[in-house]
């Protein structure tokens, strides 16, 4: 009779075990973060609203770069901020040299979140960022970029390859 009692114990155990087993399988591992398929360039052309951008880094010749491995962080003006130009300053922008200063002035190697801004901010409320150019490109902590204070109107566009922050005002290095 003990010897039955131990195998029904057993039999039960061994039942709930393999059901437990069955239901961890069926959920599948745990979700990973994944990295999007899409690169930097590719972000861009999806959003639909930096023509006027992705045709500077065309001229520029710095597509190749931005689908390239990375990791970047673009900051990057929308079609309605480069439209508040005057035509003569816009116009100037398409010419190979001014296209290569302002596109390699709204790139930082390495990937920035949004996050950083606040933790390396200084004195002064800003965090600077070593930019493409040579140049810093400074983001306020009011979420204003760069000495011209564009808004920064989206944060953390993650891309196969880095990063975007959406802004609304063209600034020149």
């Amino acid at each position: 009779m003990a010897i039955r009692s131990i195998s029904r114990g057993l039999m039960l155990a061994a039942c709930a075990g393999l059901a437990l087993v069955q239901s961890v399988q069926a959920a599948g591992p745990a979700p990973r973060r994944r990295t999007p398929a899409v690169d930097i360039i590719a972000t861009l052309k999806a959003a639909g609203t930096f023509n006027t951008l992705l045709s500077l880094i065309q001229t520029a010749g710095m597509t190749a770069t931005l689908q390239g491995k990375g990791p970047y962080t673009l900051f990057a003006p929308t079609d309605a901020a480069f439209a508040a130009l005057p035509a003569a300053k816009l116009g100037v922008l398409k010419e190979k040299a001014s296209a290569t200063a302002v596109v390699n002035f709204y790139v930082v190697p390495g990937m920035v979140m949004a996050a950083e801004f606040t933790s390396k901010a200084d004195a002064q409320s800003y965090a600077a960022f070593k930019t493409l150019s040579g140049s810093d490109i400074k983001v306020h902590m009011a979420r204003h970029v760069g000495k011209e204070f564009a808004t920064l109107q989206q944060t953390d566009l993650i891309a196969s390859n880095g990063v975007v922050h959406v802004v609304d005002k063209v600034m020149t290095p």
